[in-house]
């Protein structure tokens, strides 16, 4: 059976139109709606029309939305439940209109509903765990990124993909799709930014060691921006997760070499180093394995320098010596755990650079 989840149409009539055309090519058995379907409201009668008539189930979030006070919208809206179980091809799936956004609430929520697959709004479409006892599946937003997710449930098991309506595609530069993703990923933006910074200076002033270009600094960029995202699923395995979701968003206009690229940088922004079992970094061709050590030693040095997520780095000046680079930071305050994280994390740029790093840490207070 195939299954198309949309999520978070935002009362967008055209986008919900288009998504429910494209279901129907594609063969869909049957519409699930999850999240905010209402938007403001201006559109309720024309959205609940659509979904009547698609024989939808739904799962509603009103985000505080005022309903409309009379009609077809009013009636379908206000009956309209914030959490469904569907039973289908042997599953018990839970429609969820709030994004789970942490391992704990999916346990509880599943514990609550007894289900075995929850679908819930928000998060990257199409991102799919397999956790007890529930496999999730964040279904993103129609609004936001002009995607929406097919599921197909066998007896052998279920799978999932991701569908993009033309009329959304190419709408979004790399710059706004990185933001986006990472904003859809609710990453937290002063860290991700803070690290981007110190990695941006730290590649600049090592240009001696590493002798790449601006191609490879904005590759780094990207992953500093990106590197945490995986939290959205929590702490545990959240770099692995980073370059999953990297590897699978159609959101970012990257071809599948840059995908890898970047999306190892991010994976190696802490834990293992790379290596050649690992078959992202091995389907990478010799030099842009090179590119990956590189610019993941730079990227672990400037995340550890951020441990606190305090933003206290405030500059940051590197003396290259023959067996040593010198971190002189001035920071805004005593570290907080700053030192021990670059102990742990800077074993990647010994190895790649040659050199050990030493830090002569400068508060102003």
């Amino acid at each position: 059976m195939r299954i198309a989840v949309l999520s978070d149409s935002k009362g967008d009539v055209s986008a919900l139109q288009e998504a429910l055309n494209d279901a129907a090519k594609a063969g869909a058995d049957a519409i699930w709606g999850v999240g905010d379907l209402l938007g403001d409201a201006a559109n309720a009668d024309e959205t609940a029309r659509l979904l009547s008539e698609a024989r939808a189930s739904v799962a509603v979030r009103h985000n505080g939305h005022a309903l409309p006070l009379a009609g077809e919208g009013r009636a379908y809206f206000e009956n309209a439940p914030s959490q469904r179980v569907v039973h289908v091809a042997g599953r018990s799936a839970l429609l969820c209109s709030e994004p789970l956004d942490s391992e704990e609430k999916s346990r509880t929520i599943s514990a609550q509903y007894g289900s075995d697959l929850i679908v819930c709004s928000g998060g990257v479409p199409g991102e799919y765990r397999e956790t007890s006892p529930a496999a999730i599946i964040h279904a993103g937003s129609l609004a936001e990124t002009g995607a929406y997710v097919l599921v197909d449930l066998t007896s052998d098991g279920l799978s999932v993909s991701t569908r993009h309506l033309a009329v959304k595609e190419d709408v979004l530069n790399e710059e706004d799709a990185v933001l986006r993703l990472a904003e859809l990923c609710r990453y937290e933006e002063e860290h991700s930014q803070q690290v981007a910074r110190l990695a941006d200076l730290l590649f600049q002033q090592t240009s001696e060691l590493h002798d790449l270009g601006e191609q490879e600094q904005e590759q780094l960029r990207i992953a500093a921006i990106l590197h945490d995202i995986g939290w959205i699923d929590g702490k545990k395995g959240h770099h692995k997760r980073s370059l999953k979701i990297i590897l699978a968003s159609a959101i970012l206009p990257f071809d599948s070499r840059l995908r890898l690229i970047i999306g190892s940088i991010a994976r190696y922004h802490r834990r293992a180093t790379p290596k050649k079992k690992h078959d992202h970094f091995a389907a990478l061709q010799a030099d842009d394995q090179e590119i990956v050590r590189k610019l993941s030693a730079i990227l672990r040095v400037a995340d550890a320098l951020d441990y606190s997520h305090g933003s206290l780095v405030r500059s940051l000046e590197t003396e290259i010596q023959s067996d040593a680079v010198v971190l002189k930071v001035q920071a805004l305050g005593d570290e907080q755990g700053e030192l021990e994280s670059l102990a742990r994390k800077s074993n990647l740029f010994v190895k790649t650079f040659g050199r050990q790093l030493v830090v002569r840490w400068n508060s102003e207070q």
